[in-house]
């Protein structure tokens, strides 16, 4: 990670890193959503508390610490401003990130290889689960993960958070937190292609750090999390790619971007991500696999020749 394509975090709390931006809330006035603070204080908790891998904050290296999440929407996967704090300091309010995100999968010059590296995963995916799609549920799926990745607004919420759909956090904006405040928007939630599309975007490595199960209030696993992983941008050439990763951290539905802390010592350690878990596994490379132009769907599938090349 390097100074000039992140910003950092300046090292002036020694607890979760929540209270500076509450504080300024508070005494500032605002309309503040109490349910949204405690998940922002509940995910820096996590960070802090060891669910990343153990370098980030007790081994060598520049301590990572959680960008202030977005008081906006947090979601990297409701708005795609999140990533863009821990790399230029301000967010992404006219959802330019998203925008050319969704012009990349429609319109791109990478949009086949894209496609191919999407449905090889998928297939595997689908084969643990004995599931086998036509070629039009297979144009049907495609489509409609263009349709998620759209800018334009799924559906709107009242003043009065009337609406159906996920919780929203108050905006910056003082006007849309007025009681006069007719609606605000809310986007489709985007999927790991979508982030690996991203990192195209960007031209720049993600790494999403996340525990691999969701679990209830008991601590139960019940869902898989697909999110956590590598995502490379393997449509772009090395040599127009930033070389340090932008890293995220997922938990509860939202994303937060990791920046290094600001370092006081004279003695500057090098900021380093590391690519395991906490349980030193290795972290999964998404999408890595596109089996060329020339690859036929179902029939070259089960060519045990042609897979092993």
């Amino acid at each position: 990670m390097t100074l000039d394509m992140d910003t950092v975090l300046s090292d002036f709390v020694r607890s979760t890193g929540a209270e500076p931006g509450l504080a300024r809330d508070l005494l500032e006035g605002k309309n503040w959503d109490i349910t949204a603070a405690l998940s922002d204080f509940e995910q820096l908790r996590q960070v802090n508390a060891g669910n990343l891998p153990y370098s980030f904050n007790e081994g060598r290296g520049v301590k990572m610490q959680e960008k202030e999440p977005s008081r906006v929407v947090r979601a990297v996967l409701q708005r795609q401003d999140d990533p863009v704090p821990g790399m230029w300091g301000f967010h992404d309010r006219d959802l330019m990130l998203r925008k050319s995100l969704y012009s990349m999968m429609e319109k791109g010059v990478e949009k086949e290889a894209l496609k191919r590296r999407w449905r090889w995963q998928q297939t595997q995916q689908n084969k643990e689960s004995g599931l086998v799609y036509t070629e039009e549920e297979w144009q049907k799926e495609w489509d409609e993960l263009i349709k998620l990745a759209s800018s334009e607004p799924r559906i709107h919420y009242g003043a009065n958070g009337s609406g159906c759909g996920g919780r929203l956090a108050p905006t910056t904006f003082p006007a849309l937190n007025s009681v006069d405040s007719s609606e605000e928007p809310v986007y489709e939630s985007l999927e790991e292609f979508h982030v690996f599309v991203l990192a195209h975007v960007l031209r720049r490595p993600i790494v999403v750090v996340a525990d691999t199960m969701l679990r209830d209030s008991g601590g139960e696993a019940f869902a898989p999390i697909p999110f956590g992983g590598i995502y490379l941008p393997l449509e772009v050439p090395a040599n127009k790619c930033h070389r340090s990763p932008l890293v995220l951290a997922y938990d509860q539905a939202h994303f937060s971007a990791l920046v290094s802390m600001e370092q006081r010592e004279t003695n500057k350690e090098q900021a380093v991500i590391p690519l395991t878990d906490s349980e030193h596994k290795l972290l999964p490379i998404h999408f890595a696999v596109d089996p060329g132009k020339d690859w036929e769907w179902g029939r070259d599938d089960n060519d045990n020749v042609r897979l092993a090349r």
